[in-house]
C-alpha cells in the first residue's frame, strides 16, 4: 500500500520538485508520506510557519510521524483552504485563522470542523459577535423546550451523534448490526476508528485482530446485513428512514405530535400504498389529514398541540 502511495505521488510534477526521493524512501507508513505531503503543501501556502518538529525521522531514519502530529499538520492545511470561505473559531469561541495561529495554541482539526457544524447547525454566540445560523432548530434537532441540542460546549463527535440520532436513529443500529443500537450512533468509532485511523493503520492489527482494511469491509457488511435489512427488506428499511427523516423535519414536535410519514405497512410494497389518495392526500372527512396536509397543520393550525 505504501510503496503504491508514493510511486502515485512521484508521478505529481510538483510534488516531484518538493521532495527527494529520499524522504519518500523513508517513509513507512501513510502517517510520514501524509505528513510529509502537507508539510510540502504548506510550505508553499503558509511559508512563515514551521512543521520540521513534527515530521522528525527515528533512530531508524525512517519517519516517525504520530497521529497527533499528522492531525496538529492538518488543522492548517484543512484551515487553510476553508478560511476564504467559512468562518473557523477555536474551541472557546474565539476566532481562528490559520495565517496567525500556533502549533501550540491548543487548537486540534476537530475543534475547528466543530465550530464549523456550530457555526450553520447551532445557536450559540461567539466571542467575535457571530452567531449560529439555528439550522438544527429547523430541522427539529431540539429538545421539548425548542432549545438547541447542537452546543459549542460539545466535542465534534458529540454533535455529529446528535444531529444523526435525531434525524436517523436507525443509524446505530445499521452501525452495530444490534436493534437496542437505534439512536445510538457513535459517529467517533466509525469515522476517526473504523475510516481514518483503520485505513493509516492498514497494516496493523486492532484489538480483534482485523486489519485497516478488513475492519472496513467488516462494518461495510455489518450494515448491510443489520436487523432492519434482514428481517424487513432493503425497500422497507429505505422507507423506514426516508419516514423518520421526514417526520423529525416537518413532523410535530411538541405535544401529540402528528407524523407526516405514516409507519409502513405489513407488505413488500410501502412506497405503493403511501401514494394512495386517502393516505397521501388525507379525506374529506378530515380521518386522515394525509401527507401533504400534516406539514401545513402542524406549522399552521395547531401548533401548540403537534
Amino acid at each position: 500500500m505504501i510503496p503504491f502511495a508514493i510511486s502515485a505521488l512521484r508521478n505529481i510534477p510538483d510534488f516531484k520538485k518538493g521532495i527527494h526521493n529520499e524522504d519518500l524512501d523513508a517513509c513507512d507508513d501513510a502517517e510520514g508520506v501524509a505528513a510529509l505531503a502537507l508539510q510540502l503543501y504548506l510550505g508553499y501556502v503558509l511559508p512563515d510557519h514551521d512543521y520540521s518538529s513534527l515530521v522528525q525521522k527515528g533512530a531508524d531514519g525512517k519517519y516517525d510521524v504520530t497521529i497527533d502530529n499528522l492531525l496538529l499538520v492538518a488543522r492548517d492545511a484543512v484551515g487553510y483552504v476553508m478560511s476564504p470561505y467559512i468562518i473557523m473559531h477555536d474551541k472557546d469561541g474565539n476566532l481562528w485563522n490559520p495565517e496567525t495561529a500556533t502549533l501550540n495554541d491548543g487548537v486540534s482539526l476537530f475543534d475547528l470542523l466543530n465550530s464549523v457544524v456550530v457555526y450553520y447547525a447551532g445557536t450559540d454566540t461567539f466571542k467575535d459577535g457571530e452567531h449560529g445560523k439555528g439550522l438544527a432548530n429547523l430541522l427539529g434537532v431540539c429538545d421539548t423546550n425548542g432549545n438547541c441540542l447542537v452546543k459549542l460546549s460539545k466535542s465534534l463527535w458529540e454533535n455529529i451523534n446528535v444531529i444523526a440520532n435525531k434525524l436517523l436513529p436507525v443509524a446505530g443500529v445499521l452501525q452495530y448490526g444490534d436493534s437496542a443500537k437505534k439512536g445510538a450512533l457513535n459517529s467517533e468509532e466509525l469515522i476517526y476508528t473504523d475510516v481514518i485511523r483503520g485505513m493509516l493503520n492498514i497494516g496493523v492489527a486492532d484489538a480483534n485482530g482485523q486489519y485497516g482494511a478488513t475492519g472496513f469491509v467488516t462494518r461495510l457488511l455489518t450494515m448491510v446485513s443489520a436487523p432492519p435489512i434482514k428481517s424487513e427488506g432493503i425497500i422497507r428499511t429505505v422507507y423506514n428512514v426516508l419516514a423518520d427523516l421526514v417526520n423529525v423535519v416537518f413532523g410535530g414536535r411538541y405535544g401529540t405530535a402528528r407524523n407526516v410519514v405514516p409507519a409502513a405497512a405489513t407488505n413488500n410494497h410501502p412506497f405503493d400504498d403511501l401514494l394512495q389518495k386517502d393516505t397521501f392526500a388525507g379525506t374529506s372527512n378530515n380521518s386522515s389529514y394525509g401527507v401533504l396536509a400534516v406539514p401545513w397543520y402542524t406549522m399552521c393550525m395547531k401548533p401548540a398541540a403537534v
